[in-house]
């Protein structure tokens, strides 16, 4: 008997929240020709623990948003869903 697939996950079930987010200066955005973007620092689950990436500047695909990731809470457990860049979602701070 065949059985209906289930809904995608919206996230990744981790132990809890993150630490609070570090704070670190943004620095001058580097010349370039192409659109960058500041990507905030952010703390990512690897599966096993929090561990910080800090923010850089990064080169922005055409019509594209970055999208920071985001922790929630839902059912009683914390959900970890990541970022990246997106069309259509809401906006990054962009140069």
């Amino acid at each position: 008997m065949a059985t209906a697939p289930s809904a995608p996950a919206r996230g990744v079930v981790v132990s809890g929240p993150p630490p609070a987010p570090l704070d670190e200066p943004r620095p001058t955005p580097p010349p370039s020709r192409t659109r960058t973007a500041w990507v905030g620092g952010y703390w990512h689950w690897t599966g096993m623990h929090y561990a910080w990436i800090p923010g850089h500047w990064d080169a922005a695909p055409p019509g594209a948003s970055w999208v920071a990731p985001r922790y929630f809470q839902e059912g009683g457990q914390y959900l970890y869903e990541g970022g990246g860049w997106s069309r259509g979602r809401r906006r990054g701070r962009d140069r």
